[in-house]
Formats: C-alpha cells, sequence, structure tokens
C-alpha cells in the first residue's frame, strides 16, 4: 500500500513539472515571436527604459490627455517589447478584431454585417518618446495591429495598457458606403471606455469629416471620410505596354478614420 502510494504522489509531481515545462515552454516561444516580429518592425527599445505599470485601475482622462498629446506631437516612434501589466501581441490582436467586428462598418449588399476573420495580420509595439525623461511609462504605448485582406486594409493603434483602439485607419475595397456613417464615432468612443456626448456629432458642410465631444474632457473622437481612386492591383502589366484603351484601370476605395484628439476643428460645426 505504502509503495502504491509514493507512486501515486510521484506520478502527481512528474504531470505537474510537465505540465509547468509545457506552459513555460508556450510562454517562451510565444516571447521569442514577439520579439522576432518587434525586431522585423523596427529598433527595438530597452526594456528599462519603459516603466512597468504599477496601477490597476485604468488610465484617468488626464493621463489620457496626456498621452493622446504627446502622440498627436511626437517625432519619433520607437519599437520595443511589452513590460509587464501592459497586453502581449497575441492579446492586441485578439483586441483589434474583436473592435473590428462590433464596429460593424463592412456591410453587404442586403444589408448584413461581415465579419474580418481572415487575412494577414501583423503587429508591432511601439512608444512615443517623452523628450523630457528618460523613462517612458506604458500607457505612452501601443500596438500598432494590422488586418488586411481582399475586402479590407486596417491598422489599429491599441493602447498597450487599456486594450482599446484610439487610432484606426480603415481602407474598403468592396461594400463602399456612399455616405460618411458618422454615427460610428459614438460607437468608437464607448468601444474606448468613453462616455460621449449628449450633444452627438458635428459635421462639416462636405460630410467629409465629423467630432463627438468626450464628456468632462478635453477629448473630442474624430472621423474621416474620404472616396478615392487608385490603380487596380489587378492591373498587371506596365502602363506602356497596354493598350490605350485599357490605361485608365482604377478601383473605387473609401478611407475612414477614427482617432482620439485633443484639438477641435473649428471647420466643423454642422450638428447632428
Amino acid at each position: 500500500m505504502g509503495k502504491k502510494y509514493k507512486y501515486t504522489i510521484i506520478t502527481l509531481f512528474l504531470a505537474l513539472v510537465f505540465s509547468f515545462g509545457s506552459m513555460t515552454g508556450m510562454d517562451f516561444i510565444m516571447k521569442a515571436k514577439e520579439r522576432r516580429l518587434l525586431e522585423e518592425g523596427g529598433s527595438v527599445f530597452p526594456n528599462n527604459s519603459v516603466m512597468e505599470w504599477q496601477e490597476r485601475d485604468g488610465l484617468t482622462m488626464e493621463e489620457m490627455e496626456r498621452v493622446i498629446n504627446l502622440w498627436e506631437n511626437s517625432a519619433k516612434l520607437t519599437a520595443h517589447n511589452p513590460v509587464w501589466g501592459q497586453i502581449s501581441m497575441e492579446q492586441a490582436v485578439k483586441d483589434g478584431k474583436d473592435w473590428l467586428n462590433e464596429m460593424n462598418l463592412v456591410i453587404d449588399e442586403n444589408g448584413s454585417f461581415i465579419k474580418i476573420d481572415s487575412g494577414s495580420v501583423s503587429a508591432v509595439l511601439e512608444m512615443a518618446e517623452q523628450q523630457e525623461r528618460d523613462i517612458t511609462q506604458p500607457q505612452y504605448s501601443f500596438w500598432k495591429v494590422e488586418f488586411s485582406n481582399q475586402v479590407i486594409e486596417v491598422y489599429l493603434y491599441v493602447n498597450a495598457v487599456t486594450g482599446k483602439v484610439w487610432f484606426a485607419d480603415i481602407t474598403l475595397f468592396e461594400y463602399l458606403p456612399e455616405q460618411m456613417p458618422y454615427w460610428k464615432l459614438k460607437d468608437f468612443v464607448e468601444l474606448a471606455g468613453l462616455q460621449a456626448s449628449y450633444k452627438g456629432a458635428t459635421k462639416n458642410l462636405e460630410e467629409t469629416e465629423a467630432l463627438w465631444e468626450i464628456e468632462n474632457s478635453q477629448v473630442y473622437a474624430k472621423m474621416e471620410f474620404l472616396h478615392t481612386l487608385g490603380r487596380s492591383s489587378d492591373s498587371r502589366m506596365d502602363e506602356k505596354e497596354q493598350p490605350a484603351a485599357e490605361r485608365i484601370d482604377l478601383k473605387e476605395s473609401v478611407n475612414i478614420t477614427f482617432k482620439l484628439t485633443t484639438g477641435k476643428d473649428d471647420s466643423i460645426t454642422d450638428t447632428e
């Protein structure tokens, strides 16, 4: 009985060691993958130049305003590895994809929302350098997450502490909206964890830009909408080699950007 009990204890111990080793191994692989992608995306900033996140209750509005101001005015972005308290690359990609699907920007001809589940994905963690400081606080870093397929191309900036999308640049190649869906600004604000003003959105006369105020802050959510024409990706011949009648091969697309900003555009005055 004693020998059997001993074997049982040894077996359980070995199982725990194997389980721990597997988790450690997977974590090592993920960290190595993140390191490789970060190095491919640009220079890697030393981790000891980015402070670890000590607070657990998110960012105050004042902290958000400082981060937005720095990113809007920073001349230099530098890639680095995540520190404790910053989300992983895997989590940033998940948060970005969830955001994209919750925004419901792609609508087919039947009026149904299309989820973005396939295509190429990449991500790199970048920080806006604070010139007056040797050590940068972790909330000043964003994961730049890119998604692309034949329908859409997306660049999202996911805050490395909150996991929220603060900036988005989206190009649609199919299912193009005819007008600016300015009401999506409210969704953008709420998905960022903020409260949109009851006043609603304001638009410019051309209906290519819109603003939505954030309650109790100096922050605004801004949206820009642009129809563009570009050469079709199906065009494989050099323009000089093509017959004159076939040289014009333009494909329409729509570019939509969302961002949190501290700068109000006074030309946007038409309140909805």
